[in-house]
């Protein structure tokens, strides 16, 4: 069991993770572009960190419900949204989520947060109980099994995943797969240099390359397009019938 000093670590690494993904907003926006149809009415964002993702949909939708456990992250949400159409929840995701929300939600998006759970099947299952019938659970994860190393380790990642295994889990928890692809070809290539280094991904570029990446993303998203081969991530999009 972790000591709140372990916790307390966790927490600033999550953070400072979180300080350098604020460089790359038009990677948050291609992200967006695969989703775009499906992100109305009520929306619940698990693992929101600090908000980086929700401008990309917020005028979109009726309200959002922003979940992290880090305190930290969900007070700066509540200090940059407005409280009228966001309400910030600071929770553990094993625990009762249910019970911090109000009603059904239309859409669940979860953004690189399965892999943090070792039994990712009971998450899965306790967020397809939030959604309403025919609402969508919108999902990122780590691909390919293969790549897994020591940057996993240090991002507290338990697995990457192949399509077929997020597929079984997905089936066990009753969800309707509606799309299931491979994103980020490009930078699959770059993670398998840098995969045994013990720190984030994100970390192992310095802000100003963080900054670079950012005015090429438009250029590296055509190109995901048409490249062949397996990507960094899985994009999937799931209805609870």
């Amino acid at each position: 069991m972790k000591t709140m000093n372990d916790l307390e670590k966790a927490n600033a690494f999550y953070g400072e993770a979180q300080d350098r993904m604020m460089l790359i907003p038009n990677y948050y926006l291609w992200i967006y572009s695969a989703f775009s149809d499906y992100i109305k009415g009520n929306v619940l964002e698990v693992g929101a960190g600090a908000g980086h993702f929700m401008p990309c949909y917020l005028k979109h939708v009726d309200h959002v419900y922003a979940l992290d456990h880090n305190p930290m992250l969900t007070h700066h949400i509540e200090e940059r949204f407005d409280s009228v159409k966001v309400s910030s929840v600071t929770a553990d995701l094993c625990g009762d989520i249910g019970a911090l929300i109000h009603g059904e939600m239309d859409v669940v998006i979860a953004l690189d947060v399965f892999e943090h759970f070792d039994d990712d099947g009971a998450l899965v299952a306790r967020t397809a109980e939030l959604l309403a019938t025919g609402g969508f659970l919108l999902l990122k994860v780590p691909a390919q099994s293969d790549l897994f190393g020591h940057t996993d380790r240090a991002s507290g990642h338990f697995r990457r995943y192949d399509p077929e295994i997020l597929r079984k889990v997905m089936r066990k928890a009753g969800l309707e797969e509606v799309s299931l692809k491979f994103f980020n070809r490009l930078g699959a290539f770059v993670y398998r240099l840098r995969r045994n280094r013990d720190t984030n991904f994100s970390k192992t570029f310095n802000p100003l390359v963080l900054r670079v990446i950012n005015l090429t993303i438009p250029i590296v998203a055509a190109i995901d397009r048409i490249m062949p081969g397996k990507g960094l991530s899985l994009i999937g999009i799931y209805r609870k019938p």
